[in-house]
């Protein structure tokens, strides 16, 4: 998720858009956060791959990380016993 001011909007890997939203300037970049992301989860639930969740910092929300530890987003590395939340932060 990006809460980006550009007037341009990025495609999926697949070549699609899965949400864009216009809002008023003066609401939180993350507003609508839920309407936007579950039915993305619910679209590609079970279609063999995995799901990855990038969001900037607007998207740092505790009610998010929960929504996609529920939807199964974890990460098992090979030499893991189990997966993981994996959060990482680039600067």
């Amino acid at each position: 998720m990006d809460s980006s001011k550009s007037a341009t909007c990025r495609l999926n890997q697949f070549g699609g858009l899965e949400h864009c939203a216009l809002r008023p300037g003066n609401v939180d970049n993350a507003e609508g956060w839920r309407e936007a992301l579950e039915p993305v989860i619910a679209r590609y639930r079970g279609r063999g791959f995995p799901l990855r969740f990038r969001g900037d910092s607007a998207f740092a929300k505790p009610e998010i990380y929960e929504l996609l530890e529920c939807a199964g987003f974890g990460y098992q590395a090979q030499s893991w016993i189990k997966p993981r939340r994996v959060v990482v932060k680039v600067e």
